[in-house]
């Protein structure tokens, strides 16, 4: 199951494909605004790493875990 990561601020984490269904990506968006690329994170021709390179990252920086 897909997890969504929530920061002090409100700021939702998730993976997503990028441009075509080979290359993930951690994206995040603002309260009522739409999903932007995390810049300090890498693309991943799978899915599991990057969700493993969101769920390291948002550790370090103390977000909240969501499922769904």
């Amino acid at each position: 199951m897909k997890k969504t990561y929530i920061d002090e601020r409100g700021w939702q984490y998730a993976v997503r494909p990028g441009l075509g269904n080979d290359i993930f990506k951690a994206f995040y968006r603002k309260p009522g605004k739409s999903w932007h690329a995390v810049r300090a994170l890498a693309w991943f021709a799978s899915e599991q790493e990057a969700e493993a390179d969101l769920a390291r990252w948002a550790i370090e920086k103390g977000m909240k875990c969501v499922e769904g």
